[in-house]
């Protein structure tokens, strides 16, 4: 089972609230595997009671059932089991996690209008590049005198851009879906 950081932070926080009310862990897993909704939370928390009833530690079952919570999730679960405060220990999970979560949302937000503008800015410079300096190179040519090496690069560089401007796009997107895919290896991560 896969769970998102949301469902993870839910999960936790159903927990943290049964375990803190006097459930036990067993009973705890029933009641959230019995949910009305059709979820993840709801299948992960009935495969976790399953391994639970078969002799296995909460942390256990959380990391042979769902990978999505991680060791150092899965380690301070197993903390609180053998410390006895898993329901402490939960509760602060569930604020890390919440806090992390809002940390990547600022983040996010931060970074999103510098990429825009990137975008933009890269757009801009393609325009420039196939549409004003060939316009701007007739007007170097009526004059008849000779264009300066940087100029002549300009205008050579417009021209490849304009003829093979679905070459530079196709290896823009290659590159892209590359990285897109690299990223989501575990050893590109």
């Amino acid at each position: 089972f896969r769970l998102s950081r949301t469902q993870i932070i839910r999960f936790t926080e159903e927990l943290s609230d049964l375990l803190d009310a006097g459930l036990q862990i067993d009973p705890a897993l029933q009641v959230m595997e019995k949910r009305k909704e059709l979820s993840a939370l709801k299948n992960v928390a009935g495969a976790l009671r399953s391994h639970v009833r078969e002799g296995s530690s909460l942390s256990s079952a959380m990391r042979a059932v769902c990978p999505s919570f991680g060791d150092l999730y899965c380690n301070l679960v197993s903390a609180g089991e053998l410390s006895g405060s898993l329901p402490q220990l939960l509760r602060r999970q569930a604020q890390f996690l919440v806090t992390m979560n809002d940390l990547q949302a600022k983040v996010f937000a931060a970074l999103t209008y510098p990429a825009m503008i990137f975008v933009v800015g890269i757009g801009l410079i393609f325009i420039f590049m196939t549409y004003l300096v060939p316009q701007i190179t007739v007007l170097f040519e009526k004059t008849g005198k000779e264009i300066p090496l940087l100029t002549r690069l300009l205008i050579q560089t417009s021209g490849f851009m304009a003829n093979y401007w679905w070459a530079i796009l196709a290896t823009v997107v290659l590159l892209v879906v590359g990285f897109w895919q690299l990223v989501h290896t575990p050893g590109g991560r």
